[in-house]
Formats: C-alpha cells, sequence, structure tokens
C-alpha cells in the first residue's frame, strides 16, 4: 500500500503525462487506505487460522473416541445396578480409559444409607479421585459390580467436586443446579428457603447484590470457596441420600467446613469422601487409605477389613466420628 501511494504522488508530481487533479488524488488515498485496512484484517484472520484449525482437530479426535465408545454406555449398564439404599463397589478392577494402567484390583466397600459414610486419602496422585470417577459413571468398569442411586438429586446422589460447575442464569438457578425451574422436585419457588440456605453459607451479599432472579456470569464472579459454598447449598436444597465430594471443602476454613459437614449429618446426607485434612474423617464412620499406587503396589489385591502387606489401599474404622444419624 505505501509503495503504491509513493507512486501515485510521484506520478502525480514530477510526470506531466500522468498527473492527476487533485479531486481524483483524493479520491484514490482513500481507496488506498481502505485496502490496507483490508489487508490488515485478512492477515490477522490468516493469523487466527492456525488456532482454529487446531481446536477443529481436536474437536475430530474427540468424535472418533466417542465413536470408538460407542457402546460405553451398554457396558456401564451391564455392571451397573440401582439400588437407591446403598453405594456398593464388588469386586471392582480399577484402571485408566485406556487401559493402560490398572490402578486397583477388587476394590470392595459398601456404604448405607442412613450411616456415616466413607472418607478416601492420600497422598496426591495416588488414585483418591479415580475412585470416585468409577461411581460418577465416567470411567468404565470393566470387571466388577457397582450398586448406587440411579436417581441425581432429591433422594438420590448428588456429586460435590473442587469446584462446583456454574451455569449462566440467575442466583436461584446456582442453587437448584442441575434442575431447571420447570424440572425440579424441591421448593424451588419458596424464596424464603433458598434464602434461609444463603444465610446458612454465607453467601448473603450474593442474594444483596443481585436478588434471586437477576441473570449473570457466575464462573466470574464466584471465587474458589464461594463456589464450593454454591455447591454446599444445592446439597442443602436438594437433600440427597449420597453426596459425592472430591476436596469438596478444601478452600473452606476449618470451623465452616465443620458446620458445613455436620449439616451433611443431620440431613441423613451419606458422604463418601476424598479428602486431604484429617478434620474431615469424624465425619465418616470408615477412612480408606491409599498408599502410592505408582509401582507394582498397584497391582495388589487388598481386603476392606485390614491392611495387607504389599497392598496399596486399606480401610478401618473411624474411632471418633460423630453420632450417626437416625435411620
Amino acid at each position: 500500500m505505501i509503495v503504491s501511494q509513493s507512486l501515485l504522488s510521484i506520478a502525480t508530481f514530477y510526470i506531466p503525462f500522468a498527473a492527476v487533479d487533485s479531486a481524483s488524488y483524493s479520491k484514490a488515498i482513500a481507496f488506498y487506505v481502505a485496502m490496507g485496512y483490508f489487508l490488515i484484517l485478512f492477515g490477522a484472520s490468516v493469523a487466527s487460522f492456525g488456532t482454529l484449525a487446531g481446536v477443529v482437530h481436536r474437536v475430530a479426535q474427540g468424535l472418533e473416541v466417542c465413536e470408538k465408545h460407542a457402546d460405553y454406555q451398554n457396558s456401564m449398564d451391564d455392571r451397573t445396578t440401582a439400588n437407591p439404599s446403598s453405594v456398593l463397589l464388588n469386586q471392582v478392577k480399577v484402571e485408566t480409559p485406556d487401559s493402560t494402567k490398572v490402578l486397583f484390583r477388587n476394590v470392595t466397600f459398601r456404604v448405607d444409607h442412613g450411616k456415616l459414610g466413607l472418607v478416601i486419602m492420600g497422598k496426591s496422585g495416588c488414585g483418591k479421585s479415580s475412585l470416585l470417577r468409577v461411581l460418577g459413571g465416567l470411567w468404565q468398569i470393566r470387571k466388577g459390580v457397582l450398586q448406587k442411586p440411579i436417581k441425581v438429586g432429591r433422594e438420590g446422589i448428588l456429586f460435590l467436586p473442587q469446584r462446583s460447575y456454574t451455569t449462566e442464569g440467575t442466583l436461584r438457578d446456582q442453587i437448584i443446579y442441575p434442575d431447571t425451574r420447570l424440572n425440579t422436585e424441591g421448593p424451588v419457588n419458596d424464596d424464603a428457603f433458598l434464602i434461609s440456605i444463603l444465610e446458612e453459607l454465607d453467601l448473603m451479599y450474593l442474594y444483596d447484590r443481585w436478588g434471586l432472579d437477576t441473570p449473570s456470569f457466575w464462573d466470574n464472579q464466584l471465587s474458589g470457596g464461594e463456589a464450593q459454598r454454591m455447591g454446599f447449598a444445592r446439597l442443602f436444597y436438594h437433600k440427597p441420600a449420597f453426596a459425592i465430594m472430591d476436596e469438596a471443602t478444601s478452600a473452606l476454613p476449618i470451623d465452616l467446613e465443620a458446620k458445613l459437614l455436620q449439616k451433611c449429618v443431620d440431613l441423613n446426607v451419606t458422604m463418601i469422601s476424598v479428602a486431604h485434612r484429617p478434620s474431615v474423617a469424624k465425619y465418616h464412620s470408615q477412612i480408606m487409605q491409599i498408599g502410592d499406587v505408582g509401582g507394582t503396589d498397584a497391582l495388589a489385591t487388598s481386603n476392606t477389613t485390614k491392611k495387607t502387606t504389599g497392598a496399596p489401599w486399606h480401610t478401618r474404622p473411624v474411632y471418633d466420628s460423630v453420632k450417626s444419624p437416625p435411620l
């Protein structure tokens, strides 16, 4: 563009037979400016093609994996059965989805509703969250049997990750998730009840700022601790039979953690938790302690009543647990 403008200027002022009047010169300059702007936009678009191509490639890879495992749900149904009153793993082998690494063999435990649950503890990377992925149906079971409530939410099962997922919508939508206002068995229109939950979780400032029905992008509004408290708001709204928690209190103060876990016990919510803090243990009746599963010990067979030499995990009772809720 600069070269073209230079040639046009030289032709106008120094080459008589190529002289251009001032009006034509102004129009030509405007044309070259517009052309230059277009070329800049085109160059920026070309630069983004690489990123776009990478995204398209990853989507294509994801579709290929989905096609490869199209029978995943059927195979899960073969080994997962409905049990509204218990979560049970019987002789389950836990391995990575690509079957390249076996983490545990013959995992067997039972957690009954109405009693204190199970807390899974161990160093980072030892395989704690892998067990929760099996319970959640995210990892396929190729050996053994899983029994659990099939229903999600009220009188069923509810998952609380380390950072709870938030949707675009209102504060009311966040509390009742994964239900919607048109599809929920809970007291979705009981404003006083929803506000009481926010008060208990020290989240009333969210209500003061947005009310219950003002839409917002909540992922940008909530810190890690606030997102964890929102997870408990959902739990107190749904009152499920079981709560599966993956470090669900890691960003909360100890005193607030104790208050919320005790509330779960009082609501008769049986917890299966992954946690690092020893303070979590007393709200459960069993501890599953996992050792290093990075080596050959990961292939050892363990039992759930006592520690076995060479086994990567064992369970034991929690002797100072809080009183179990009434049946």
